[in-house]
Order: structure tokens, then sequence, then C-alpha cells
């Protein structure tokens, strides 16, 4: 009897068989999560996958402007098959590329499905996978014209402060040179007038004492003084004190910091003037032809960009009787350069514009609409302000960047 006993207590107490038991338990939970782990591991690398064909696509399309939608879902397909996405996929539901022609972006999207191992033991037998890529296609071809304040108020410290900010805007651009099929940059010098050389030929009247070499151009009547169009002549004022000759548009960027590096100061303010020439450097037509012409402009998807700086209100005003510059009714002077800016932008022209150490409210609420957007008016305080917004908006223009 106590053998019996002592036996069945001894089996009672035996642990030598948890280990097994324990472990048979355990199976189950640890194959579900090595078959989750490998599912898991799966839809990501399938994943990675379909972005990498997916940014490709884009990328691609965003160096072949002027593609229909379906020859960029042809183009999506292409590197969609060139990438494994057919054999990474169990089905392939949607292959798709668009371009949004309202900002300007190369949107495509893949989406397809893989086939689980261990989720199809709990009801899902497939995951559907999607992705998304989107380029910003900024202008490829842009024309800028740098229109500058070279006033007296200018001298000193603020005109070194502009020739180094406008220098770092010319070097930004010129590093993203690679990506441009046109980059042409000019500048518009400007005070009480602005200085055209002698590039108007028959365009130009000279007066009295002046000469069609001197340059400083006055404004034409009043029908015609905020517009670049139309046969009624400019008028060569008889002054040589007017500010540098202007640079048209040109891809030598060395001629541009040559330009910049040898701007003077001196006399009054008149920024119509300086916004009419910076419009005509953007304009095709005579008497400058290097700017992209309207069919250039659309097949490039470029940008025509004026770029104001000016550090105070205008001083000098317009004059029938003599097209000069020389009379003080600032609040026409004002009005000219709203309706400068106004009529400029309805004709493609993008504008910053960057108010210098401005203190009079009036006019920095003008140069604030003149931009074309909210984003596009910068107010600089000190130079170190001038030249970070030189240098923000260099970085800004015309980048192809993958943005989602």
């Amino acid at each position: 009897m106590y053998s019996i006993n002592k036996m069945f207590r001894s089996f009672l107490s035996n642990q030598s068989g948890n280990v097994a038991m324990i472990a048979g338990l355990m199976a189950v939970p640890l194959l579900l999560v090595s078959g989750i782990s490998v599912d898991t591991i799966n839809a990501i690398k399938t994943r990675t996958t379909l972005q990498a064909a997916a940014d490709a696509a884009a990328l691609a399309a965003a160096l072949d402007v002027g593609l229909t939608d379906a020859e960029l879902t042809v183009i999506v397909k292409k590197y969609a098959k060139e990438n494994g996405v057919d054999r990474s996929v169990t089905d392939l539901i949607l292959v798709d590329g668009k371009f949004n022609s309202t900002d300007g972006t190369f949107n495509v999207e893949i989406k397809g499905n893989v086939t689980n191992a261990f989720f199809g033991m709990v009801g899902m037998p497939k995951s559907d996978i999607g992705v998304f890529s989107q380029v910003s296609l900024g202008a490829r071809a842009i024309d800028v014209a740098l229109v500058l304040d070279t006033t007296g108020s200018m001298a000193g410290s603020k005109m070194t402060s502009l020739k180094t900010a406008a220098n770092l805007f010319v070097n930004t651009v010129e590093a993203e040179k690679a990506s441009f099929n046109s980059l042409k940059v000019g500048i518009v010098p400007f005070a009480e007038y602005v200085n055209v050389g002698s590039t108007l030929g028959s365009m130009a009247v000279a007066e009295s004492g002046g000469g069609p070499t001197s340059g400083c151009v006055g404004s034409r009547s009043a029908a015609h003084r905020t517009s670049i169009t139309g046969s009624e002549p400019y008028t060569i004022m008889p002054f040589s004190n007017c500010t540098a000759e202007l640079l048209p548009l040109t891809s030598n960027l060395d001629l541009v910091r040559s330009k910049i590096a040898s701007l003077p100061t001196s006399s009054k303010t008149y920024i119509p003037a300086g916004l009419l020439w910076g419009w005509q450097l953007l304009n095709s037509d005579a008497p400058y032809t290097q700017a992209m012409t309207p069919a250039q402009l659309e097949y490039a998807n470029g940008r025509k960009i004026m770029i104001l700086m000016t550090d105070g209100a205008n001083t000098a005003s317009a004059i029938d009787a003599d097209a000069s510059h020389s009379g003080s009714v600032v609040n026409d002077a004002n009005d000219l350069t709203a309706e400068t800016c106004s009529k400029a932008k309805a004709d493609n022209i993008y504008i910053y514009t960057i108010s210098f150490m401005i203190t009079d409210p009036t006019i920095q609420t003008i140069l604030d609409s003149c931009a074309t957007t909210t984003a596009n008016s910068y107010n600089a305080d000190n130079s170190a302000q001038l030249i970070a917004a030189f240098s923000e908006i260099g970085a800004e223009l015309a980048q192809i960047r993958l943005t989602q």
C-alpha cells in the first residue's frame, strides 16, 4: 500500500514533461508571429518597390514637358515593369499618371495587392498596397529681370549690401543651371530714369540737347505711360547723370555679375520707370527680343520673373509737357506704380518685391500688392534680411523637386 501511494504521489509531482507541453502550447502563437512578420516584411518590400517605380516615373516625366496623360501613363507602366512591380504584386490594380497644369505637378499612382501567407488564415488573403509620387515642376526655363534701385539714398552700405545680395541670387540660380532648359537674367537699374543706351533706335525721339546715345528714357503720353505696346515713340532725355545702362536678358551670368558690380547711385526715385523697363525686357517684342516668346514659354513650362527691389518711396513724377520725370506729385507716381504692376502681372510676369528699410506705409502697401502673391513680398529691415530675401528667391525659382 505504501509503495502504491508513493508511486502515485511521485507521478503527480513529476515535472519532466512540462517543457514539451509548454512548447506545444506556444508553437501556435510563435508560428502566427512568424507568419505576421513574413507578411509584414513582404508588404514593406513590395511598397518600397512600388514607390521606387512611382518616383522614377514621375521624375522621368518631369524631364519631358508636353506629355499627355496617356503618354505619362505609358512611362509609369514602363518604370513599373523595369522595377519589378509585376513580380512583386499578385494583382496590379492601377498604374496611372497625370499632369496637373494648375500647380505644375506630375502625379503618379500605383496600386496592387500581395497574397498573405498567414493573414489569409484569419480571413485576409490579400493586402492592398498603394503608393503616390508627385514631382513639382518649377519653371524649366526662366527669364529674370532684376529691377534694382540705384537712387542716391542707396549710396554706401546699402548699395554694398545690394550687390552682395544680387550676386548671391545669381550664384544660387547658376548652381541649378543644369536643371534649366533656359536661364537668362537681365538687369534694370533705375532712379529717376532708366538708361536704355542706344537700343531703341527708331523707337526713340531725341530731345533738344539729348541724343540717341544718351540713353535716359522719359515717359510717353498719359495714354501709354503704363504700357509697353503702341507706336508712340519714347523720348530720350537731355541728361548726362542717368543711371547705369540696363543689361538685356543674357545667359552669360558673368556679364550679369559684372553689371551688378558696376552699379552707381544717384538721383531721385521713380519706380514706374523701373517696372516698365523690367517688363519691357521680359517681352519678346522689339526693342528687346531675348525673352521667351509665348509659344516657347508654354512649351518649356517657363516663367518670366521680375524682382523689384527699392529702398524708398517715389520722390519724382512724370510731366506731360516734356516727357520728363521732374515733377513731385508723389500720388501720381504711386498710382502709376500700382497700375504698371497690375498690367505686368496680367501679361504673365511673375513679380517679387523686396522693400529695403522702407518706412513709408503707402509705398509699402503698394509694393505688397505689386507682388504676385503675399509670399512674394519681402520686407528687409537690414542688410542680412536683404541678402536672405534674394537667397530665398533664388533657391525657390524653377526647381524640379520630388514633393511626395
